[in-house]
């Protein structure tokens, strides 16, 4: 894409509303879900490669983290600043930079779709990957950047995968109470009104949450 085109792609995607999120968001969910029941394999090889993302990322969490805001601020030309708190409740971080993009929150839903590496000149996190880090620290981190918010939990995603179960008998088969295979979190994000009882959930499961602007 020309420089000026995605930089006014980028304009356009920085105003998006609530409501233009959430229509995204339920696209890219019933999409998913749509793939997962004619292809029941990608489920667990998704699960799996989180876990081992996430297992690969131990001890960088927090780099992680500071390098995703180090990148946010580049693509608004500045060097940006980084705010890290920790509370009883959470551990917050904040950046200064550019908010999440469509084609962000697609990579978070699908590792190794992150457009990062074809930026790689003005990227330091090249590979797209490093946010599933936190799942080390959290199973229910929380975004808030600009109109978007949404966050993620075990319970959330372990119904998400029981309402596919119900409809396949091979996802029933692969994520069963008799097995030891986990449901990907990032993969079923949860936003509207789902937060709402997501924050009950967070509460007990340790969230971070992680302002993106």
């Amino acid at each position: 894409m020309p420089i000026n085109q995605e930089k006014n792609a980028g304009a356009e995607e920085e105003h998006m509303t609530g409501e233009a999120w959430a229509a995204f968001i339920d696209a890219e969910l019933q999409s998913t879900c749509k793939a997962y029941l004619e292809k029941p394999a990608f489920l667990l090889g998704h699960s799996r490669t989180e876990q081992q993302t996430t297992a690969d990322y131990a001890g960088r969490e927090l780099l992680e983290l500071v390098q995703n805001a180090a990148d946010a601020a580049s693509e608004v030309g500045g060097s940006g600043r980084v705010l890290i708190e920790v509370t009883h409740e959470a551990l917050y971080v904040a950046n200064t930079g550019q908010p999440f993009r469509r084609g962000g929150v697609a990579s978070l839903m699908t590792a190794h779709t992150s457009d990062k590496p074809t930026r790689a000149a003005r990227m330091i996190g090249a590979k797209g990957l490093g946010f599933r880090a936190i799942l080390n620290w959290s199973e229910a981190p929380i975004i808030s950047s600009g109109a978007l918010e949404l966050g993620f939990s075990r319970t959330h995603a372990r119904a998400v995968v029981a309402e596919l179960a119900r409809q396949n008998v091979e996802i029933e088969s692969s994520f069963s109470g008799v097995t030891s295979n986990l449901p990907p979190l990032l993969v079923f994000p949860a936003h509207g009104t789902e937060l709402e009882t997501l924050e009950c959930d967070t509460q007990s499961q340790g969230a971070g949450r992680v302002p993106a602007d």
